[in-house]
């Protein structure tokens, strides 16, 4: 899902929509059968649309 990196400083975006509730929410990153993505930055914000 996601893709290589174009280099060291020039990342792919990837949106991926999530359903958060109101107050605390948990998201968590990871891949159970290798090395997780290198994640530069998450960005929250509400869905246009």
């Amino acid at each position: 899902m996601f893709r290589n990196s174009y280099s060291w400083s020039n990342f792919w975006d990837l949106p991926v929509p999530v359903t958060l509730k109101a107050g605390v929410n948990t998201i968590t990153f990871g891949n159970p059968t290798a090395y997780a993505p290198d994640i530069d930055k998450v960005t929250v914000a509400p869905l246009n649309g």
